[in-house]
């Protein structure tokens, strides 16, 4: 039975989206290396994770118990609160450790996915025309608490 992490990433461009796996490498190094692909526009960042045994066998548990909400590769639609309350209940005795990385502070346009605004919480503002100031998009929320 070997140690290792059970993780949780977010990346601002993948908004409402967490890549889960497992690891018996340093998180540090895991996280460098999937952040090193050329279709990840900015970096991964450790939002939570837990140190466990057997960390294989508990992984793939994990993972398939998340299946359902698997858009593919590993990237899940659930929030931070509820993959750390499914993994901790699924490693039971076999956790040893565990820390949640905390969030940026809350203000303007805050999200709980890295600091990046969320696409469900902006509405087109096309301003007054093609080549002239104003366009782009509006906030419609700033707090994005139900997100998580």
């Amino acid at each position: 039975m070997s140690e290792g992490y059970i993780y949780v990433l977010s990346n601002e461009y993948l908004v409402g989206l967490l890549k889960i796996g497992y690891t018996e490498k340093p998180i540090e190094e895991t996280v460098q290396e999937l952040s090193s692909s050329a279709s990840i526009p900015t970096p991964f960042k450790c939002v939570y994770w837990a140190k466990a045994t057997d960390v294989e066998s508990n992984g793939q548990r994990i993972l398939q118990q998340l299946s359902n909400k698997n858009l593919g590769r590993d990237f899940f639609h659930i929030t931070v609160e509820t993959a750390q309350q499914l993994i901790v209940r699924l490693l039971g005795s076999h956790l040893i450790s565990e820390e949640k990385l905390p969030r940026k502070k809350r203000g303007r346009g805050w999200s709980p996915w890295s600091g990046g605004y969320s696409f469900s919480t902006v509405r087109p503002n096309p301003g007054p025309g093609p080549g002239l100031s104003g366009g782009g998009f509006a906030i419609l929320e700033r707090d994005l608490d139900e997100a998580t």
